[in-house]
């Protein structure tokens, strides 16, 4: 069934990754001085379940095992989606010096490079 509608995954999971990214990036510059409200503190957690449901979704479709020899791209991807995460919450904080977010906002968008240039190349690492 999962191959079936893989392609309808992969287009759903791409715009998702798509969207987070620039959400990320607008209620940073958005919200920078000022409060986020409810809303922009709820919706990325929505996007971010689904984004990685389909993740998972399509490694199940794909047969991509991130522990493995094949798939260590993949086991590198999910490293620097938890950096990505990490570096996003720690760029969200406004309690943080101003200087301290901004670097936490460029590695926040270093890592969402990465995780797009490993999901691109697919390269072979070990």
């Amino acid at each position: 069934m999962l191959a079936e509608a893989y392609m309808g995954i992969k287009h759903t999971h791409i715009m998702l990754a798509f969207f987070s990214i620039i959400f990320f990036n607008f209620r940073f510059w958005k919200y920078f001085i000022v409060k986020r409200p409810k809303w922009a503190r709820i919706v990325p957690h929505v996007v971010d379940t689904f984004l990685l449901l389909t993740g998972v979704l399509l490694a199940v479709a794909l047969s991509v095992n991130p522990f493995s020899m094949a798939g260590s791209w993949l086991g590198v991807k999910l490293i620097f989606m938890v950096l990505y995460i990490a570096f996003a919450v720690l760029a969200m904080r406004q309690s943080f010096a101003q200087s301290s977010r901004l670097i936490s906002y460029l590695i926040c968008n270093s890592m969402a490079m990465a995780v797009i240039w490993m999901a691109m190349m697919k390269p072979q690492l070990f």
